[in-house]
Order: structure tokens, then C-alpha cells, then sequence
């Protein structure tokens, strides 16, 4: 069922990763926004693959697309010369943004310690085979 999910996931941030590289580019669009949704969607691609992978670092990454996504949306204000009174919304945004990542990043950390019985593998994938994996001599 987990793996299931973070395929679903993973299907998720891609599309936030094509979402962010259409913007990329755009005529018009100051220079720094363009390399903030670059960036934005580089984090997603390593999110989306993370997850997809069983990564145990795709936590990490879900989480750093929360607030470098976040970041992009607060800083839009200032890039995009908004008034000031029309920026509140941009505060609430940043903010659904972040708390929807670190909840996908606590269901990934959940799910993968969950599958792998609490082991990691050499390769960073949960669920490593404890015949295989070097063993502390002081154990054996």
C-alpha cells in the first residue's frame, strides 16, 4: 500500500516539477523568478525520485521543496513589485505550500521506516538485508 502512495507521489511532485519548468523562460519574467522555479523544479524532480526510489532521503527533499517553494512564493513581491496590501496572500500560499510538503515528508519517513522494519539499507534504500550489511566486529 506505502509503495503504492509514493509512487502517487512521486507521479505528484513530477508534475509540480513540469509546472515549475513551464514557467522557466518566460518572456516577461524577471531573470531571478526564472531561476527560482528552476530551481523549484529541480527540488521536485529529487523529491518526486525519492520517493519513487524509497530513498531514505526523501524526507529531506520533500521537506526542501516546501521551503525553497515557499521562499519563491514570498519572494515574489519583492520580484514582481506587488503593493504591499496585496501580498498577504502570498504569506497564506507560502504557507499551505510548506505545511503540505512537510506532511508528504512525514507520511515518506513514516512509510519507509514502516516497510523496512526500521533498517536502512547500505544503499540508502529501506529495508536493508542484515546478511549483507558490514557488521560491527564489537557483535560478532
Amino acid at each position: 500500500m506505502h509503495r503504492w502512495i509514493r509512487i502517487g507521489l512521486s507521479l505528484f511532485f513530477a508534475f509540480l516539477a513540469v509546472n515549475a519548468w513551464q514557467e522557466v523562460g518566460d518572456e516577461g519574467s524577471p531573470t531571478t523568478l526564472s531561476v527560482l522555479q528552476a530551481l523549484v523544479g529541480a527540488v521536485a524532480v529529487a523529491a518526486g525520485w525519492g520517493a519513487f526510489k524509497g530513498a531514505r532521503w526523501a524526507p529531506a527533499a520533500s521537506a526542501l521543496y516546501g521551503v525553497v517553494t515557499a521562499g519563491m512564493l514570498i519572494a515574489l513581491g519583492p520580484i514582481l513589485d506587488m503593493p504591499s496590501d496585496e501580498r498577504g496572500g502570498l504569506w497564506v500560499g507560502a504557507g499551505v505550500v510548506l505545511l503540505l510538503a512537510l506532511g508528504i515528508a512525514w507520511y515518506l519517513r513514516r512509510s519507509l521506516r514502516s516497510e523496512s522494519g526500521g533498517r536502512i539499507g547500505s544503499d540508502g534504500t529501506p529495508g536493508g538485508d542484515p546478511a549483507r550489511e558490514e557488521r560491527d566486529p564489537a557483535q560478532q
